[in-house]
Parts: C-alpha cells; structure tokens; sequence
C-alpha cells in the first residue's frame, strides 16, 4: 500500500472526520468515510453494512465503487472474509484473498486480490455490522490500512447507534401518527392538521375545507381479488390524490378505505367544488393491477366549510361523514356539502327516532300485505309484505313517514328484525288458515350489507323455534344498489340463505347504476320491475321499450319478473302479455292489514279482462284492440293539451303514418284485422282525423287561441267517434273468432 503509517496521515484523516463529514448524517455520513478511504489508500471498493436480524446476514447500506456511489446488496456473511473479521474484530488478507475463501463469488466476480475488515460494535460490545475495504491489488501497508480502519469504525459506530436511535424515534412517530400502508396522516396527526387550519383561518379569514372521503366498490375488490389488491388501490387512490392537492392541503386515511382531505387558504366552496371534481375524475379512472383491470372504483365525498359550520375538528369531521353518506344515497362518484340548515333538522329526527324506538316496543307497527297477481294462473299466489305504523295521534302512517328517518340509523336493525318476525308469525297464522301463501320480506340495505345478516336470520327462527320448512315461502326483497354494493357478499349471502329455503328478489330494478350488466353476476331469484317505469309505460314508448328489454333478458337469465305499479288495466294486460311472472298494483289490490287480507282472498276471483292474455286463452287481438285505444287516447290528449297550453311545438307527431296508431294499423292492425270491414273504416277515420287536426293547427297558428275551446270540442268528438269504431271492431272480432 502506498505512503507510510504515520501521525500525518491519522491526523489527516481525523480532520476530514471533523470538518467535512461532521454535518452529515447515516448513510451519506458512511458514504464519504467509504469515498475518502479509496480515494486516499489505493482501496478500489468500501462499504459499511449492518448485519440482519438473524445476524447471518448484512446488507450493504453505504459504499463507495470506484468512481461512484455503491449500490445497496445483501449477502451472507458464511465463507466470506466478513465472517473472519466479526469472529476476530479485525481481519487483513494482504493478498490471494480468492484462495482463502473459495466459495466467496463475489471475490472471484469483481477479481479481488485483497481484503480488509473490521467489526462494528454497539456499546454493549456486540457486533452490529462491518466496515470493509477491497482491491483487485494487494495491500502493501497492512498497518497503516488497520490504523485507518479502526480510526473510522470507532466513529461509524457512534454514528450507527446514534441513527438506530433516531430511525427508531421516527419509526415510533410514525407508528404514531401516520398511515403504515399509504405513509399518510392518520386519525390523531389529522385532527391536529385541523385544528391548525382553524387557527389560520381566524388570521386569513379564509374558508377551510374539511372533506371525508369513502371508496365506492372497494369491498368487492378486496372479496374478489384479495387484500393485496385492496392494498394496491388505496395507495394508488392516495398518490392520485396528492397530485391533485397543494402542499398546503392535507390528505389523511382514517382507516380502511376512508381518507379525509383538508383543503385550506380557499375563498369559496365552488373553489373547494373544482378540487373535489378533479379528485373524482381521477379516483374514478381505470386501475391495472397484476394485468387485471379495474374500473369498479369511485368516490363518495362529504365536505363540511369552516367557519359556516363553526364546530371543533371531531365535530366537523362527524358533520362531513354525514355529508358523504348522502353523496351515496344520491348515486354515488359525487360530492355533498354537509347543511347546517339540515342539521337543525336531523336534531329534531333524533327526538322522532326515540319516538319510533318506543313505538316499536310498545307494538304500534303493524304488517299490512299488498297480493301480487300471478300470470300463469291469474291467482294470487304471493304477497309483498309492508309496514305501518299505528301512530296514536296521526293515525295509520305510511313507510315513507317513518323509514326515511331510520334507514341510516343504528335503529333500522331492530325495526327489520320486527319485520323478519312478524312476517314468521304471520305465515303460522296464513298456515292455520289453510292459506297457501308466500311472503316477500323488504330488508334495509344497511342490515343487508352486514357480514351478520345471515346467521341473524337463523337466531331469529331458533329463538322463536320456528320450522325452517317456513323459509320455503319466504323471499327477501333488497334494493338494487345494495345488491350491487358487493357482488361477492351479496353472492354468500344468498347462497347461504337459499340452503334454508329463502329466495332473493331484486327491487326497484332499473334506477341503480349498472342494472343489466350485472344480472349475470347476481344470484338472484326475482327482479321487481320499479314502478317509475310501469306508472307510465303507456304514455311513454321509451318506459315500455324499458320494460319489455327487462322482462326478455330475465327470460334468458331465467330469473322471474314482477312488476309493481300497475294502476289500470291497460297496464296489467300489456305487463302480462310481455311475459311478466307476477304484477302487482291498486288495480289488483291495495295493501290491507290480515283481516282483510283473509276476507279478500277467500272471495278472489280474477278479473274476467285477464282472460285475454292467459296462456290458456290466447285472445292476442283483444288486447291488439286494447292498445290501439290507449294509443289514440293519448295522441288526442297530447293535442288537446298543446292547444290549451298554446304552445304547438310540443304537438306529437301529426302525421296520420308516423303516430302509435298509424303505425300499429300497418302493422299488428293489419295482420289480426285486415280481413273485417270496421278496420277499412278505421283506417279512413284515423287519416280523416289526422287531416282534421292539422288544419285546427294551421287555423290556431294563423289567427290565435280565440277559437281554441271550439276546436278541442271538435276535437274530443272525433276522439270519441275513432273510439265507436275500435269498439266495433271489436265485436266484429268477437263474432269471427266464435
């Protein structure tokens, strides 16, 4: 080795320890003893490692190569020259370092001729690491290279324990106050954070931001691809997000799939608005994960501003968890700003959910049950089962006066577990009265989406030592979005269920957020048709384009339909004839509480009209006759409500070929009643009236409304007469058809 082991030299190296390493810190601080060692000793490699908790290994924390930093490894300290200078503290092979330690690869890889290396100690004089220096070329100075050695490892290993320290004090810090997976704030550093942001806010006069965010569809992630996916996308959703914020902002996960987000220094909400915007955009794109991709997840958002919401941190923070809860009642991938205004009045839904609460226990709710009518007999063979409460004041209350209230509250779980019994007890009483019956049983989404829900079910039955021989008549009615919520969960739950004998149905099907797409993955036994589509299914072509879509995918699923809402007959027939299982309506029946419920079943007899679209009688042309009057009935009163609105642009389509009626006569018109004589006549009157009705809106546009309730007049008779003539079609029909 180059130059003599004298004082100079030490002392050299002594100062550059004081002046030039002495403001750095772990890894860099042996970085620079590593660099100056080969830079002044003829060393082509040095490195400090830490030996691994096994004390079998060390991992190369710092070095220097040559000309550049080196890069972190591990390895194992068994055949390697380490092993000798950990079991003698120190260790100096001059030369033919190969040789002396064959099964050493690294050795022979990088061509190394020479080794020197020396324990590190903690205070206890236990070793903790290794400081080495290695060359292709044998060291010619072995004391001096020792002297050099044991000079640095004295301060390497101050400086080792001193950072061991440190790291450990950071480490608890962080176990303290941040996220271990996301390396965020977690609950106790973010309260802090907005206390602070209050603080500033009284200086700036500035509003500050306090938004609680939950992922929408995580669960089924984390049930369908395991938790590591989970994992994957909660870090993912936080770094979208920190691109989005300023350095000033705050992002923090509470746990789970819940962040909170602290948008400080902003003038307005609509400026908090434009942020939170962006969040969703991003939180809302695609997520490739192990080449699966991704696209279930969104986000809902409840914000609560300070200073309008003037609350402390714990209080705001509750305030925007009630704001994110009605982001996902409104659909979800959406923010909501918690109002005050609302809040006064949540203060007084706790005095009515008391009120609920003692209303339950004192047996005012009662089970009312509305028959659904099915189509392959006209018999009622089902019944959905609904609630109302016996109020001792108000009267007979509906569900929609006192569901609202609950449905978000702990106390939704006593009142479905009332349903689930009475609905039991109910069946025992049907089965004493040699009714036959099934009972569909509307649960909350809130007790669905427990992991309990199902063996909930089984403790009720056991405590009321109820035969599971009931369940067969029992079917479960949950909501669409609450299904959708987990498909996984909501798959086990039925599965589980379905063992005892209970079936599932799908309610208001049609107004969640991925309806068709999703029957496939669901294990449901029934969809319930929502009533905003059948209500105006006849008024509406897109509403019974909608139906009828629904009612022939089931069939290819094999899933049973029930529509609810039919109010006419009209409604019924058409339901029926597209091929639903069940209807159900005021025009069937209103709910009615047991008593009358036994009265009427016991007196049912179908109405005669169903006749017409019952697999045993297939009188299609009847109900052709049927929707032609429905038809014209509605373009006649569209007309007359454009004149008297006076506002022509809204008219239907005046063309005597393009409306429903001028279109059916082309079609099913002709092909069921082309060969009678009163379909000529309704062919000429439906063109004649056409013709009639373009010259009123020519007359109307040229001179006014003056005249208007004359030509409505004129108008309603010529309604009535196409009418005379459907009717007469349709005894013509009835007398060919005998």
């Amino acid at each position: 080795m180059v130059g003599q082991c004298n004082d100079k030299v030490l002392l050299n190296a002594l100062t550059k320890l004081s002046t030039s390493f002495s403001t750095l810190k772990g890894e860099d601080y042996y970085e620079s003893i590593c660099r100056y060692v080969i830079e002044n000793f003829g060393f082509e490699y040095s490195f400090v490692a830490k030996m691994d908790e096994s004390a079998s290994g060390m991992n190369v924390v710092s070095g220097w190569a040559k000309d550049k930093p080196m890069t972190t490894f591990n390895y194992t300290i068994k055949g390697t020259p380490c092993e000798n200078a950990i079991a003698y503290d120190f260790i100096v092979y001059p030369n033919g370092i190969q040789k002396e330690f064959p099964k050493d690869i690294f050795l022979k890889k990088m061509n190394i001729e020479a080794y020197a290396g020396i324990v590190i100690s903690n205070k206890d004089q236990e070793p903790i690491g290794i400081f080495a220096a290695i060359s292709s070329k044998p060291i010619d100075n072995s004391k001096l290279t020792e002297s050099i050695l044991k000079l640095y490892s004295g301060f390497i290993s101050s400086e080792m324990q001193r950072y061991s320290v440190e790291q450990r004090t950071d480490d608890l810090k962080s176990i303290a106050y941040y996220d271990p997976l996301t390396k965020l704030p977690n609950r106790l550093l973010i309260t802090d954070r907005i206390r602070r942001a209050i603080a500033n806010q009284k200086k700036d006069k500035k509003i500050v931001a306090i938004c609680l965010m939950d992922l929408d569809g995580f669960k089924d992630v984390n049930d369908s691809l395991g938790h590591d996916a989970g994992d994957y996308v909660l870090v993912a959703v936080s770094r979208r997000i920190e691109n989005i914020i300023r350095p000033e902002d705050t992002l923090a996960r509470l746990g789970g799939d819940e962040f909170v987000i602290v948008l400080t220094d902003i003038d307005t909400s609509e400026h908090a608005a434009k942020v939170l915007q962006r969040i969703l955009n991003s939180v809302a794109s695609q997520y490739s994960y192990k080449h699966k991709l991704i696209n279930s997840i969104s986000a809902s958002i409840g914000v609560s501003i300070y200073p309008e919401d003037d609350s402390d941190d714990d209080t705001l923070i509750r305030h925007a968890d009630q704001a994110m809860y009605k982001a996902k009642e409104n659909g979800k991938n959406q923010f909501y700003f918690f109002d005050t205004k609302e809040h006064v009045k949540v203060k007084a839904n706790f005095k009515a959910l008391k009120k609920i609460e003692k209303a339950i226990e004192n047996g005012e709710f009662e089970l009312y049950f509305q028959p659904k009518l099915s189509a392959y007999n006209l018999q009622i063979e089902s019944l959905e089962v609904l609630s109302r409460w016996n109020h001792p004041v108000l009267g007979v209350l509906a569900p929609n006066e006192f569901l609202p209230l609950i449905e978000n509250d702990e106390l939704i779980y006593k009142f479905d577990e009332w349903v689930v019994r009475e609905s039991l007890l109910s069946m025992q009483k049907f089965k004493k009265n040699d009714i036959d019956i099934s009972l569909a049983v509307n649960i909350s989404p809130k007790q669905f989406q427990q992991n309990t829900f199902a063996q909930k079910i089984k403790e009720i039955a056991a405590d009321m030592d109820i035969d599971y021989s009931y369940f067969h008549n029992m079917e479960i009615e949950i909501t669409e979005n609450s299904a959708l919520e987990s498909i996984t969960h909501t798959n086990q739950t039925i599965q589980e269920l379905n063992k005892l004998g209970i079936s599932f149905a799908l309610d208001d099907f049609g107004t969640g957020y991925s309806s068709l797409t999703h029957l496939k993955e669901l294990n449901i036994n029934t969809i319930k048709i929502d009533r905003s589509f059948v209500s105006d299914m006849l008024q509406n072509s897109h509403d019974m384009a909608i139906v009828n879509a629904i009612i022939s995918l089931s069939k290819v699923f094999q899933i049973e339909v029930v529509a609810e809402g039919a109010e006419s007959i009209e409604e019924l027939l058409m339901l029926l004839d597209f091929g639903c299982d069940s209807v159900q309506g005021y025009t069937i029946a209103k709910p009615m509480d047991y008593d009358n419920f036994v009265k009427y079943i016991k007196s049912y007899t179908p109405d005669p009209r169903l006749r017409i679209v019952s697999k045993n009688l297939p009188r299609r042309g009847d109900f052709e006759l049927l929707l032609a009057e429905s038809n014209h009935k509605y373009w006649m009163e569209l007309v007359v409500d454009s004149i008297r609105r006076r506002n022509l642009e809204e008219a239907p389509h005046l063309s005597h070929e393009t409306c429903r009626l001028g279109k059916w006569l082309k079609n099913n018109g002709k092909k069921y009643f082309s060969k009678l004589d009163s379909f000529n006549e309704l062919v000429v009157i439906h063109k004649t009236i056409h013709k009639e009705v373009n010259i009123i809106m020519d007359l109307l546009e040229k001179n006014g409304y003056d005249n208007s309730e004359i030509y409505i007049e004129k108008i309603i008779t010529l309604k009535d007469e196409l009418i005379s003539v459907i009717k007469k079609l349709k005894k013509e029909y009835s007398k060919d058809k005998r």
